[in-house]
């Protein structure tokens, strides 16, 4: 016969692997669908955030270009200058350094010109600044002649005539420039006065640039960017070859959308296949015309996912585990409780009433941890009765010595937190004669009647029995600044019992000391200044009782 605690287990067992499995198959059809839309939000993130920092560049290179444009403008115009040859040279004159200043501010130049027309002057004519070397600084370099080269001769002459053609600012997609073998971008402006085309102001931008920085784009574990044409042929890619179209790789790539329409489209996630493996990718059309483009293996991105499912499998494996332990746990509610109220009424057995039942349960046990942990508490309460009486003086009913000690030891942690009180030592006089004259009897009497004056004038403050005929009171808070007034108290208490009783007055010498916080280290500087004016009040008292 299986016991209850079999019983549960089993059921507990069986509970938890089907809301596994029910809760998993739910999870696992929504992580797909999240993983999806997570890699979509992430590649175009990326690839947003790359390209508005490319962007970033390209555009401080149009500023400068365009600076140098606005300053042969200005000077056309205030210069009155004319498209004639003796006019075109003082602008030159004139924009020589600034073409320099630019070149210096801008990443990656590596050459900054200004050429004129063919129709109104040489087919040489202007100013060409270029790095001869990698590390170099820009130096100038003889103009090409444009009239050698035909129109269409893009490794020569393109940076002249597209943009002359164009009429508006142009940025050449990447070219190898055969005058300086380089391979590059270009950002030109062409020039007008009056309406007539006096030439182009331009700069030429280091491609390397642009690769290295492509190059440090990474997503997932192999994901990579590359930077294409407008039609998707390879400008720069980390494995393929320069110019390599979609279709010599065998690259299925989808129409090219338009931005607006990327944003709507399938979780903006293109697919292709690739030698046999499935890809996606997304693009951003950079200011130059280029579009950055960053292809990640669906592997790597489904990877989450199968990670995921394994963290599925295993957290339903430890569930069980845990739930089975939290079953056998709570079998053993039962005899718990039982198991603690035994073990600690043993500690009260011993003398240990310091104790919590920590049993909470509403039944019988609870009731009976509930009214066991009263009991203590009460029998704690009446041990702290007895314990106050063994604080107090027997013959005086003051507190006695060791209460003192205890007091002093808490004054002395406190010392330094903003605490304020004085310290009254008193002393009784002519104890020893009338002990000598009347016996011992009388001197009790006489140091029980001394501790009720002294009550009297330190009302509401601590008395301790320090010594046989020796008293101090601690003084809390405002009233330790008061020592005259407590003096005052203490001379009108013992007068009046000296009116009552005669000659059989009590006389008592006092000293009180305020705590310094300036000065004071701790309780016993306040002490000794106390007990010293105690001695000094009981020499005084001496010398006049004398006279």
């Amino acid at each position: 016969m299986k016991s209850i605690k079999t019983k549960f287990i089993t059921f507990t067992l069986i509970i938890t692997i089907l809301c596994s499995a029910l809760i998993g198959g739910i999870t696992i059809k929504n992580m797909s669908e999240l993983s999806d839309n997570a890699s979509a939000d992430v590649l175009n993130l990326l690839v947003r955030e790359s390209a508005s920092d490319l962007n970033g560049i390209l555009g401080r290179i149009e500023q400068s270009v365009e600076v140098l444009a606005d300053c042969i403008d200005d000077y056309v115009k205030t210069s009155n200058a004319n498209p004639e040859a003796s006019d075109l040279d003082m602008i030159s004159e004139y924009m020589d350094p600034m073409l320099l200043n630019a070149a210096d501010v801008t990443d990656g130049c590596i050459g900054v010109y200004i050429r004129y027309s063919t129709d109104i002057a040489a087919p040489d004519a202007g100013l060409f600044y270029t790095k001869t070397s990698e590390n170099g600084s820009l130096n100038p370099f003889p103009c090409t002649d444009i009239s050698i080269y035909e129109p269409y001769d893009m490794e020569h002459v393109g940076w002249y005539y597209i943009p002359r053609d164009a009429g508006k600012p142009t940025w050449m997609m990447p070219y190898y420039n055969s005058n300086i073998n380089v391979y590059m971008i270009s950002y030109i402006i062409p020039l007008y006065i009056d309406g007539t085309f006096i030439g182009i102001v331009g700069m030429d931008i280091d491609f390397r640039m642009f690769e290295g920085l492509v190059r440090e784009i990474s997503a997932y574990d192999s994901g990579f960017a590359y930077l294409t044409d407008t039609n998707f042929n390879i400008v720069y890619h980390p494995t393929l070859p320069l110019n390599t179209t979609p279709e010599q790789e065998n690259i299925k790539f989808r129409e090219v959308y338009d931005e607006y329409v990327l944003e709507d489209y399938n979780g903006n996630l293109f697919h292709y296949d690739y030698n046999g493996v499935d890809k996606v990718y997304t693009y951003r059309t950079l200011k130059n015309g280029l579009n950055l483009c960053i292809t990640v293996p669906e592997d790597d991105i489904n990877k989450n996912l199968r990670n995921a499912l394994t963290h599925i499998v295993l957290t339903s494996i430890i569930a069980a585990v845990v739930f089975s332990v939290l079953t056998v746990v709570i079998c053993g509610t039962i005899t718990k409780p039982l198991k603690k109220l035994t073990t600690e009424a043993r500690k009260i057995a011993q003398g240990n009433l310091d104790i919590k039942i920590d049993v909470h349960t509403k039944d019988e046990i609870g009731i009976l941890a509930d009214t066991l942990q009263k009991t203590t508490g009460e029998l704690n309460l009446y041990i702290d009765k007895i314990n106050k009486i063994a604080y107090l003086d027997s013959l005086t009913g003051v507190e006695n010595k060791t209460a003192y000690d205890a007091a002093v030891k808490q004054l002395n942690e406190n010392i330094g937190c903003g605490i304020s009180f004085a310290i009254a030592v008193l002393d009784l006089n002519d104890l020893k004669k009338t002990n000598d004259t009347l016996g011992h009897y009388y001197g009790d009497m006489l140091i029980a009647n001394a501790a009720k004056l002294i009550q009297t004038a330190f009302a509401g403050c601590p008395v301790y029995r320090i010594g046989g005929d020796e008293f101090a009171v601690i003084i809390y808070g405002s009233n330790s600044a008061n020592s005259d007034a407590l003096r005052k108290n203490l001379e009108t208490a013992i007068e009046a019992q000296r009116e009552r009783d005669g000659e059989q007055h009590i006389s008592i010498a006092c000293g009180i000391a305020e705590f310094q916080p300036d000065t004071d280290q701790c309780y016993a500087d306040v002490f000794t200044r106390a007990d010293n004016e105690m001695y000094e009040n009981k020499s005084k008292m001496k010398a006049s009782a004398q006279n």
